[in-house]
């Protein structure tokens, strides 16, 4: 009667670290996307406080790069 007694707890013990293992990689998971939408959200800032759009600075660095090419 003991060893059931003990190998339920066992089962039990297992299933509240299996339930403690999800809710941590939840909660890490959680944590990286709203990392990632902090930084994608902050280059959006820093681009629109020079008032420059990203397609305008790829246009720029073409322009750019013709412009060298031509001085050689």
């Amino acid at each position: 009667m003991d060893s059931s007694l003990y190998l339920i707890s066992l089962l039990k013990l297992q299933a509240w670290l299996n339930n403690y293992r999800a809710l941590l990689l939840g909660l890490y998971s959680l944590f990286i996307s709203q990392a990632l939408i902090i930084q994608c959200y902050s280059r959006n800032l820093e681009y629109s406080a020079f008032g420059i759009k990203r397609n305008e600075t790829a246009a720029a660095k073409t322009q750019a790069l013709a412009t060298e090419t031509k001085k050689i």
